[in-house]
């Protein structure tokens, strides 16, 4: 049995998928910044000192590189 296909997105419904998407973007970098700002005061928070701490937050925590030799 053939599979029926969609039709691609046109007009009024095209633009609203678009904003949705540059919508649900936005939120993500949002919450992303408001996290990052957030961790520090947390951490003061809960008595950890930035020393004993392994990176300056989770989400921002960079693999260390590996030299070329």
């Amino acid at each position: 049995m053939k599979e029926p296909t969609l039709a691609p997105l046109t007009g009024y419904r095209l633009t609203l998928a678009a904003i949705g998407l540059a919508l649900a973007n936005f939120i993500v970098i949002l919450d992303t910044t408001v996290t990052n700002v957030s961790v520090p005061h947390i951490a003061g928070g809960l008595a950890i000192s930035p020393a004993k701490a392994p990176g300056r937050s989770p989400l921002t925590r960079l693999p260390k590189r590996s030299r070329c030799r």
